[in-house]
């Protein structure tokens, strides 16, 4: 194997279409984790929710406020400690918050890929630390979990195991 990956995605949409991020980790997070794994990365995707999956964003986010956002994001956070602490911290939409404080706060890092949003450094310590690669990815007027875009998505896809060729490989 070459490097290992913890995915943190947002809500778990059943409806989000197509092979790659799309909108969920049911049907578009799973496959791209899915191709990470092809190209033989160890990928963790810890389930934040509980198995649940909504068929719409609203039902999502009527989830999260009932569940809270801080209690979910909690959650994430214990699922990434309990994953080696060298590794690449990914996130979407709301994992995008998790997979940054951990790869901020959790000596030894290996880096940190941050998909449709980021946070500015100073939400979980002074600067980003040395030595952690990071690599945001948005698209340009880019609304709200956008529909399923497949050029949009092989590029991510692209970008994302370019960025992971640069990372040293550790042992699993």
């Amino acid at each position: 194997m070459l490097g290992t990956i913890a995915l943190l995605a947002a809500a778990a949409l059943a409806g989000a279409a197509g092979p790659a991020p799309a909108r969920a980790p049911v049907s578009g997070h799973s496959a791209f984790a899915d191709e990470l794994r092809q190209a033989r990365h160890t990928v963790h995707t810890p389930d934040l929710f509980d198995g649940r999956t909504f068929d719409t964003i609203e039902e999502g986010m009527a989830f999260a406020r009932e569940a809270g956002f801080g209690a979910l994001a909690e959650r994430g956070v214990a699922a990434g400690k309990g994953i080696r602490p060298d590794v690449v911290y990914a996130g979407f939409s709301f994992g995008v918050m998790i997979a940054q404080q951990l790869a901020q706060t959790r000596p030894g890092a290996g880096g940190a890929l941050l998909m449709n949003a980021c946070l500015p450094v100073s939400e979980f310590g002074d600067a980003w630390p040395a030595g952690v690669p990071v690599q945001v990815h948005g698209k340009d007027a880019d609304p709200l979990l956008p529909a399923y875009d497949p050029g949009a998505a092989a590029t991510l896809t692209e970008r994302v195991l370019a960025f992971l060729d640069t990372i040293p490989a550790r042992e699993d």
